[in-house]
C-alpha cells in the first residue's frame, strides 16, 4: 500500500464544542460533557479508520466526559480501551474503580462498564482498541485490571507516547504488516504487565526466573528462521504459561515480539556483511530470518540500524 494507511483515513480537525460532542458519540456511544466553566471551548479528535490498530487521539479543555447510558455488554463488545494521557491531570472512574490519572500514565477502560472521565486542565488521550481477552492475564482475575495503573515510568507507557505519531501519520509510514507488528508488540506489553500483576516491581529477578528468561531465549534463538514463531510457540516450547513468559520479558523492560524481531534483525544483519552475503540478495536474506514481508523488513533494518539493507549489503562486498 503506497501511501500511509493511518494517515489516508484519518479524520481530525478542530471541533466546536457540538461538532466535538458528536464526534465523540459516533465512536463512543451516547455521553454527557460538563464544559459549563469553559470560557473559550477548545477540542481535537483524531482517529484511523479501517485500521488493524483502532486508536485515536481526543483533546480538549471540557471539565468531564461521561457514559449516561447503559454500557454495553459483555458479549456485544470484544475489546477494550488502552487510554495513554499524554498530558493534563484527571481522575477516572469505570465502574465502582477510580484512578489519579496524571502526565504519561496509561490504564485500561472497560466499555462495559460506565466510565467517567473528570479533568483537572486540558488534556490529550491517546485510546487504542485491544482485545478483551486481555483483562484476564491480571492473576486476580479481569476485575483487577479494570483502571490497572501503568505509570510514566513504566516501559509501556513510553512506548505508547512513540504510538502517538503513529496515530496522526507525522513521522511513520505505516502499512497493514506495520499495524498488526505494532499491535501485537502492545499486546504483549500490555499482557506483561497485568501478569506481574501484585509482584513488586523494585525486586530484581530471581534465579528462577533468569534461568526460564534463559531458556525462552534459546527458544527464540532455535526458532528464529521460523516465520510462523510466535509467543505461544515460545512459552510451550520454553516450558511455561503464556503468562509467565510475557512477565518475563516485561521484567527485562522488553516485550516477547520486540525481542524477537530485534534477534532477527540482528542476524540478518550479520548475514548481510558476511562473506557468505555475496551468493545471496536481501529478499533471500529477509525470508530466511523469519520475515514474510520484504517492505516490512526494510523499514525495521533501517529504524534499528539507520542504513538500509541494501546499502549494508553493497558494503559487505
Amino acid at each position: 500500500m503506497g501511501a500511509n494507511r493511518m494517515s489516508r483515513h484519518m479524520k481530525s480537525a478542530m471541533y466546536a464544542l457540538e461538532a466535538w460532542h458528536a464526534a465523540l458519540e459516533d465512536v463512543y456511544g451516547t455521553v454527557a460533557i460538563d464544559a459549563a466553566d469553559v470560557p473559550s471551548f477548545q477540542g481535537n479528535f483524531s482517529r484511523n479508520g479501517g485500521s488493524a490498530l483502532p486508536c485515536g487521539i481526543i483533546g480538549s479543555n471540557v471539565q468531564r466526559v461521561r457514559q449516561i447510558v447503559e454500557p454495553h455488554s459483555g458479549a456485544g463488545s470484544g475489546h477494550v480501551y488502552l487510554v495513554a494521557n499524554l498530558t493534563g491531570s484527571a481522575v477516572l472512574k469505570c465502574g465502582e474503580h477510580s484512578l489519579a490519572f496524571g502526565p504519561g500514565d496509561c490504564t485500561l477502560v472497560d466499555p462495559c462498564m460506565p466510565w467517567d472521565f473528570q479533568f483537572r486542565d486540558p488534556f490529550q488521550h491517546l485510546s487504542v482498541h485491544l482485545p478483551r481477552s486481555i483483562l484476564y492475564l491480571h492473576p486476580d482475575g479481569p476485575a483487577a485490571s479494570v483502571l490497572y495503573l501503568f505509570s510514566a515510568r513504566n516501559f509501556l507507557t513510553r512506548s505508547l507516547l512513540l504510538l502517538s505519531n503513529l496515530v496522526v501519520g507525522e513521522r511513520q509510514q505505516c502499512g497493514i504488516v506495520e499495524e498488526l507488528s505494532l499491535r501485537d508488540s502492545l499486546i504483549s506489553l500490555v499482557s506483561g504487565g497485568l501478569a506481574a500483576g501484585r509482584e513488586d516491581p523494585t525486586q530484581g529477578p530471581s534465579a528462577a526466573a533468569r534461568r526460564a528468561f534463559a531458556r525462552a531465549q534459546a527458544v527464540i534463538e532455535r526458532g528464529l528462521t521460523n516465520p510462523e514463531l510466535g509467543p505461544a510457540d515460545i512459552a510451550r516450547e520454553a516450558g511455561m504459561s503464556l503468562r509467565s513468559l510475557h512477565r518475563l520479558f516485561y521484567q527485562h523492560d522488553e516485550s516477547v515480539s520486540s525481542y524477537l524481531l530485534g534477534r532477527r534483525l540482528q542476524r540478518a544483519y550479520q548475514m548481510l556483511i558476511s562473506s557468505s552475503a555475496r551468493r545471496r540478495t536481501v529478499t533471500e536474506v529477509a525470508f530466511h530470518w523469519g520475515f514474510k514481508d520484504l517492505g516490512h523488513f526494510s523499514r525495521a533494518f533501517h529504524r534499528k540500524f539507520q542504513r538500509s539493507p541494501s546499502d549494508v549489503l553493497a558494503r559487505g562486498r
